[in-house]
């Protein structure tokens, strides 16, 4: 072999392992192991943009995963159920808002634990909720104050 067909070999080699790394890191994020986890639903206005798969954190740190959204025909609400890490104790007095962090993110539920002793069992309902603004929500709003002036 030359020595450059045993650079090509060597870069070949490197990028053939980057892409190996990658494929695991998605892989291993979008994976999801129910077994160790409790359900939990909430009821929401809007869920634009929130899809089977988004995270569920509890202030800022992911704590289980969304895993079925379904519109109610009464009142046409959302049904969003949720699997929680069983380690995870939600209070009953919890917040569940869909929000994002950023305009590039997806969006993700984000729960505000509660300060009640009595916690949300498996099969539970998050009682109040909030749904995202949405930034052209936030446009409108915006200029409909500053035309008020």
């Amino acid at each position: 072999m030359t020595k450059s067909n045993i650079t090509e070999a060597i870069i070949g080699l490197f990028v053939l392992v980057f892409v190996a790394v990658i494929a695991f890191f998605i892989f291993d994020n979008l994976k999801t192991n129910h077994d160790d986890c409790y359900q939990v639903n909430a009821m929401f206005s809007d869920v634009t943009g929130l899809d089977i798969g988004s995270s569920v954190k509890i202030s800022g740190v992911k704590a289980g995963v969304v895993t079925n959204i379904s519109l109610k025909k009464e009142g046409y609400v959302v049904e969003v159920s949720m699997c929680i890490n069983e380690n995870i104790l939600l209070p009953v007095d919890s917040i569940a808002r869909v929000t994002n962090s950023n305009l590039l993110e997806n969006k993700f539920i984000n729960i505000y634990p509660g300060a009640e002793d009595d916690v949300i069992t498996s099969g539970g309902i998050i009682e109040n909720t909030q749904s995202d603004m949405g930034i052209s929500k936030l446009v409108d709003k915006a200029i409909s104050s500053l035309m008020k002036k």
